[in-house]
This record gives C-alpha cells, sequence and structure tokens, in this order.
C-alpha cells in the first residue's frame, strides 16, 4: 500500500511518501487489520493529513466504452446507468459504477463507464476508519495519475505505471481516459513487452490522428 500526502492547490505539493509492506498473513481482505498498520505508519513517517482519497488498482475494475447521443446531463446519467446494468450484470453482482465526462455533455460523445464491486468500496471504508483517516473519495488510480500526467503530455497519450505487483495502461483524451486497461509486472521483461505490445494493439487510434505519445511512471518516478 502506498501512501502520499498531498496540499492541493495552484502549486499542488507533495510532502512525504511511504510505503506499507504487508506482514506475512495479513491480505487486503483483513481491512480493519492493514487499517491499523497503516494508521502506524503514518504516525512514524510524520503525516497529519486526516482526509483520504483511495485509488483502487485497475485488476478491480470492469471497464467498458460506449457511444452515448447528445443529451442533457441527467438523461445522459440515466442511459449510462441502464447500459451499465446491461454490460455487467451478467459478469458480477452488487457493483458499483460511474463513468467519465467532459465539459461537453449536451454533445454526442464515447464514456468510459467503469465498475467495481462493492466490497471494494466496503475495504476502503473499514481501512479508513481503522486508521482514523476520513474517507473522501474512492477511485481508480490509474485515472487520477493519467489526469495528472496529461498535463504535459500529448493529447493523445498513454500512459504506463510499472509496479512488480502488476502493471497499469491509460490512453488519454485530454485529461480524460479513453481506456484502461491492467497488466502483468515488468519481469521477466520478454513476456511483459509482449504483453504491452498486444494490449497498444487493441486500444483504437483516430484515424489520421497523431502518434500516440508513451509516458513511463516505474519505481524511479
Amino acid at each position: 500500500l502506498l501512501a502520499a500526502e498531498v496540499v492541493a492547490g495552484d502549486r499542488p505539493e507533495v510532502r512525504q511518501i511511504a510505503e506499507l509492506v504487508f506482514p506475512e498473513g495479513i491480505t487486503i481482505d483483513q481491512p480493519e487489520e492493514v487499517g491499523k498498520l497503516l494508521l502506524e505508519m503514518l504516525k512514524q513517517n510524520n503525516f497529519s493529513a486526516n482526509t483520504a482519497i483511495v485509488g483502487l488498482p485497475a485488476r478491480w475494475l470492469l471497464v467498458t466504452s460506449k457511444e452515448v447521443p447528445a443529451t442533457d446531463p441527467e438523461t445522459r446519467a440515466n442511459l449510462l446507468r441502464i447500459q451499465a446494468e446491461q454490460e455487467f450484470s451478467s459478469e458480477l453482482k452488487d457493483l458499483v459504477y460511474d463513468y467519465t465526462d467532459n465539459e461537453g455533455a449536451g454533445a454526442a460523445t464515447s464514456v468510459l463507464i467503469v465498475a467495481t464491486p462493492r466490497r471494494y468500496l466496503d475495504i476502503a471504508t473499514t481501512l479508513c476508519a481503522a486508521a482514523k483517516l476520513n474517507l473522501a473519495a474512492v477511485m481508480p488510480g490509474a485515472i487520477a495519475l493519467g489526469e495528472a500526467t496529461s498535463r504535459q503530455a500529448a493529447p493523445n497519450s498513454l500512459v504506463l505505471t510499472v509496479h512488480n505487483g502488476g502493471s497499469e495502461l491509460t490512453q488519454q483524451k485530454g485529461s480524460l481516459p479513453s481506456a484502461i486497461r491492467h497488466l502483468r509486472g515488468p519481469n521477466p521483461q520478454p513476456p511483459f513487452i509482449s504483453e504491452l505490445r498486444r494490449v497498444v494493439s487493441t486500444i483504437p487510434v483516430a484515424a489520421g490522428g497523431p502518434d500516440r505519445e508513451l509516458v513511463l511512471w516505474d519505481g524511479a518516478g
């Protein structure tokens, strides 16, 4: 579990970061125990923030892209709710979902629907309570990183985050993701590169658009 204490504002600042390695026998399915360990880690590293945003890994997500017609925001939300229920109902039960949207909500556009089993939100809630943190939001970490990266990347870019336990890839259309993928870890390298090549080839590219840029985030930052 990775933690960063961030001060928001015109120039956001990361004050400190820390990593919690779960002891033998402890998993994320024991959120109360993990929360107690997190509380101790935050104290040891002098974290002072008491509000948290929890990022979900891409492997916990169901993602699909939908074309929606030009309509008002309320009608769009209702249409997407129905489509999400139809899309995911046969795969998993008790899902929580949201979707990306843009300022042109009145125009026809492609929208990314993202769903996750409710139990992962329950895990985040229990974990934060045990760590004495106020839970402000739960969202896919890949979406947050993609949005932050897009501020200084090309409009049509891929953002790849590499971790030993697994990697995450988003395709950005400006600040919004148009695709999210979970990949294996980078070692051994040949199968990772092969999977990355295959996944990138399955993500549609606008005809006649500019070449895509790949932004890599790894353990060195």
